[in-house]
């Protein structure tokens, strides 16, 4: 077990340290590719919505669309990544609950959502 915790406590230390340049490096990736497909997976969003691994917000301004009743909860298990995160919601106006957790343990109650998105996250997620 104690492996698997430190492997787990290595990639969040990663994450942290990637928070803040994640979007500069990847802002070519996101422009050529990913950024199209955000909009698509996202403005399908309804009601209570879940977003798992979070990561800078990158999501938020598709998920939070004028007129649309959602409500926002997102989690990361990087607390360096959730800061940026909460800055972009703040810049842009977003309401959105914000919360440090693992994929796998949800701090939400079953069936509390209408919608979870989770985009390109699932290769950090041990037990799927």
């Amino acid at each position: 077990m104690g492996g698997m915790d430190d492997r787990r406590q290595r990639r969040i230390a990663d994450w942290d340290r990637r928070a803040g340049t994640y979007d500069a490096r990847t802002s070519w990736l996101e422009r050529r590719v990913l950024a199209a497909s955000r909009e698509w997976i996202a403005t399908r969003a309804a009601g209570e919505t879940i977003e798992v691994a979070v990561g800078t917000g990158l999501n938020l301004p598709h998920l939070a669309r004028e007129g649309d009743a959602v409500r926002l909860r997102g989690v990361d298990w990087s607390s360096a990544m959730l800061d940026r995160a909460r800055s972009r919601a703040l810049a842009l106006g977003i309401d959105a609950e914000l919360v440090v957790a693992d994929a796998g343990t949800l701090p939400f109650e079953d069936r509390s959502a209408d919608t979870v998105v989770c985009t390109f996250a699932l290769c950090e997620v041990e037990d799927v």
